[in-house]
């Protein structure tokens, strides 16, 4: 027996064979056959169960496919959130607004009233604001005179414990003196160097080093190696290599272009300059006696140990010395086993940087902005100031200047507003010659510049607080918030204002976030004077210079002749939302700051002056009305086609039952697939669900509404004349708007409220496939709707598990009676082969 699950039902297929014997062996019987047939009863229900569940399966299939398309149809033409409901009064009353002036946009409400109207701008509403002046200083400087030949800081600090941090210069160190130098400086042996080389075997695998002492003992202190690199030609002879040319020398001092090969040796010494043996040892630790390949670097390791914690930090070219990428702890040195040895610390660094340590070895770069155009220069130790100034006017041009003073250099650029900046590490800048500490400098203010950068506090101190108060509201920083930080302070608190900065023009500005009169900008207790740095005129008082705020002003509009304020450039007339984006022309104004106006109550234009008067036509939108009605009829056409399509088909299903598994093994893909086409043809036709659908929804068509027009016909909408369209619909365009253009409300009275059309097939759409499980529509309940509560609750499933129970029964019977027929067979066949055998044996007695 095999079984297979199928969505929610199960398929049983069965087999009369059988191999608990063996067919036909004394009988000469067909057994597989005798028994197939005497189970073809059986077998032949169960393939009438099987077809019955795969015609459900297909309708239930065909039912969901219903579903889904009415409720596409009423979601986008019935429900009431959509932009194309025919439900909604405001569909109807759709209207078009175009102005002849830019100054003006109009946006037509639901609730629109068709009119004309001339509107004129005198002035548009702002918000109070105050404006700083230009801030920073237009050039970058530096610090010191250090940039006539840039010099990196290899300084490093100790710190063991509680004891004052040990400072460190390893300027010009190697490797023979970095562990005194540390040592004598921290005062205690807390950093050792061990020497390591790599050794491969002849395959280039790495193999593991032990030294010994002259005694024999393993020796595991620190370890000084030396290697020594012997080049030959091809022919063996020795070579000199120049280290500094790249190049091979003959023992007769000629250049030699050949192929070279090499050989390095490594000797090793104890701290007191003993020779060491080494041995080499393979991954799986066995002792390695072949031929070694030493590799010509040796590895200077530093490792760091104390008995209290402890911490290295300093400059990035120092800590590069120590093989340390940025400030580093020891952590609690391990045993063998990985245990934590109380009171020991350690730190393993990646090894000594000799090339760090020498002076004019640290090479940097720094990014160069010009007008948000950066690029990168290369900087070099013992490089000049005047070096750099070569490289960026090679790149900028000479408007980049560079002049020295008694102080140091100054960069700027030639030319108003230009935007120059400088960006790399903070010891690549220092090295130049730039503040300690600093990463970026511009000839503006940046958004990124810290309050100490401004000259308050120290960025270090976090428990300084400083505040000012705008419009009551009391606002704290610290000298770290940058000027960003403080921007955001403002914009995000209950001020009522909003701080912006604007780069070209390098300037802030503080504006009220409502426009119109009476909204004020108050800044008090600024006693740092925070704002003045920032460009704002601030009295002696920390107090904002009321004289420098721009008060702001109300919109000033006339509407055919009325003159109205407004405090937003935005506002509705007449269910029209109306922004205003500029004024219409220069006006006259009267001694007391108002309006000028005539005497038909229009403002006056200023003398000499031409106004472009906003003409504004509001109108019905009768085009999208009608096209949207005649997307809901090409819709219901194409439903009801569908559906007719179900209920009218032949029964073609009657003539081509589903196939079984045995008749699908005869057959080809293709010629399954087109039986299947037949057996799915007709499945619904005459349905009696799906033909109630489509003869109420005619009926709620073509039924007389409480409509002047009463029925579609009227208004242009027809039954088709061709009987084979089974109730599509039609529609006269033209027909159509002239009665929109007539009486509009009539039409809408056509399709909204209790009565109307809309009404009516929403009720019936949903009546039919609403999906709720509360309240689910008659197709829901007969098929259900995947991923819904019906899905395992609705007539077909219900039928399809009976059909599974009867196949579970006709198959325990199916399986029972093979096992049955076969014993017997089985039993048939050694009775006759008992007995061919006695045969065999008395015809051997009796010598046939």
């Amino acid at each position: 027996m095999g079984i297979s699950a199928a969505d929610s039902s199960t398929s049983y297929s069965n087999a009369a064979y059988s191999n608990n014997g063996i067919s036909g062996m004394a009988s000469g019987i067909d057994t597989d056959s005798v028994v197939e047939s005497m189970l073809s009863n059986i077998q032949n229900k169960i393939d009438k169960q099987n077809q019955t569940k795969q015609q459900l399966e297909w309708k239930q299939e065909m039912y969901r496919s219903v579903i889904t398309d009415i409720n596409d149809f009423q979601s986008k033409y019935l429900d009431l959130t959509s932009s194309s409901c025919i439900r909604l009064e405001s569909f109807y009353n759709t209207s078009s607004s175009t102005s002849s002036s830019s100054a003006v946009s109009v946006v037509p409400g639901s609730n629109a009233a068709a009119c004309d109207f001339d509107m004129q701008v005198a002035q548009l509403a702002t918000s109070t604001s105050v404006t700083s002046a230009k801030v920073g200083s237009g050039e970058v400087s530096t610090s010191t005179a250090k940039a006539d030949s840039f010099e990196y800081d290899r300084t490093v600090k100790i710190k063991v414990g509680d004891s004052e941090a040990a400072s460190v210069d390893l300027e010009g160190v190697t490797s023979d003196d970095i562990c005194s130098r540390i040592n004598n400086a921290v005062g205690k042996n807390i950093v050792s160097m061990t020497d390591s080389v790599t050794c491969t075997d002849t395959s280039g695998k790495v193999l593991k080093q032990k030294l010994f002492a002259a005694d024999g003992s393993e020796y595991t202190g620190n370890v000084k190696i030396t290697t020594n690199t012997t080049y030959k030609d091809a022919d063996g002879n020795v070579l000199t290599f120049n280290k500094d040319e790249g190049k091979y020398y003959s023992a007769d001092n000629t250049e030699y272009t050949g192929e070279v090969t090499s050989d390095t040796k490594a000797s090793y010494t104890d701290e007191s300059g003993n020779a060491l043996t080494v041995k080499y040892y393979n991954s799986d630790d066995s002792e390695y006696t072949g031929d070694v390949k030493t590799s010509a670097n040796v590895t200077h390791t530093l490792t760091f140990t104390a008995s209290e914690e402890f911490e290295i930090s300093g400059s990035s070219a120092g800590l590069g010395i120590l093989g340390l990428s940025a400030t580093a702890k020891g952590t609690a040195a391990k045993d063998e086993d990985g245990n934590e040895i109380a009171g020991s610390f350690e730190l393993k660094t990646s090894g000594f940087n000799e090339n760090f340590a020498e002076v004019g070895k640290v090479n940097g770069s720094v990014d160069i902005s010009l007008d948000g155009v950066k690029k990168t220069f290369a900087i070099a130790e013992g490089e000049s100031m005047e070096d750099l100034a070569k490289k960026v006017q090679d790149a900028f041009g000479t408007s980049v200047q560079f002049t020295k003073d008694a102080n140091g250099w100054n960069i700027s650029v030639a030319g108003t507003g230009r935007q120059f900046a400088i960006s790399a590490n903070a010891d690549t800048l220092e090295a130049i010659g730039f503040e300690k500490g600093t990463s970026v400098l511009s000839n503006q203010l940046l958004r990124t510049d810290t309050v100490e950068k401004l000259g308050i506090g120290d960025a270090d101190d976090a428990d300084t607080k400083y505040s000012f108060n705008i419009n009551g509201v009391d606002i704290e920083y610290t000298a770290a918030d940058t000027v960003s930080s403080i921007m955001n302070k403002v914009n995000s608190s209950t001020a009522g204002v909003t701080m912006t900065f604007d780069e070209l023009s390098a300037k802030f500005k503080i504006s009220s976030n409502s426009t119109g009169e009476g909204f004020d900008i108050k800044l008090t207790g600024d006693d740092e004077n925070l704002f003045s740095k920032l460009g704002f005129s601030i009295n002696g008082s920390g107090e904002l210079d009321s004289s420098t705020v721009t008060a702001g002003k109300n919109a000033v509009v006339n509407i055919d002749g009325v003159t109205v304020e407004r405090s937003n450039n935005t506002f509705s007339y007449n269910g029209m939302d109306i922004t205003l984006k500029s004024t219409t022309g220069s006006y006259a104004v009267n001694a007391d700051g108002s309006f000028a106006e005539n005497s038909d109550g229009t403002i006056k234009t200023a003398d000499g002056t031409v106004e472009n008067k906003a003409s504004v036509n509001t109108s019905r939108d009768v085009d999208k009305i009608v096209n949207n009605l005649k997307a809901f009829v090409e819709d219901y056409n194409k439903l009801i086609e569908k559906l007719n399509g179900y209920t009218h088909e032949d029964a073609s299903y009657k003539d081509y039952p589903p196939l079984t598994a045995a008749q699908k093994k005869e057959m080809t893909d293709k010629e399954i697939e087109l039986w299947e086409e037949k057996s799915k043809e007709g499945l619904l036709r005459n349905d009696r669900e799906i033909s109630s659908f489509l003869s109420d929804m005619r009926a709620a068509l073509y039924t007389k509404t409480d409509s002047a027009y009463g029925i579609l016909a009227n208004i242009g909408i027809n039954t088709s004349s061709e009987w084979a369209d089974y109730g599509k619909l039609s529609i006269d365009e033209d027909a159509l708007k002239n009665a929109i253009q007539k009486d509009a409300d009539a039409v809408k009275n056509m399709f909204v409220g209790d009565n109307g059309i809309a009404t009516r097939l929403n009720k019936i759409c949903k009546e039919t496939a609403n999906t709720s499980s509360g309240s689910p529509g008659s197709l829901v309940t007969i098929a259900g709707v995947k991923g819904k509560a019906s899905e395992e609750d609705n007539n077909i499933k219900d039928q399809l598990d009976a059909i599974a129970d009867k196949l579970e029964n006709l198959n325990r019977i199916y399986e029972a009676r093979k096992e049955r027929y076969w014993a017997q067979f089985n039993a048939m066949e050694t009775a006759l082969a008992n007995m061919q055998s006695q045969s065999d044996t008395l015809a051997s007695y009796l010598g046939y």
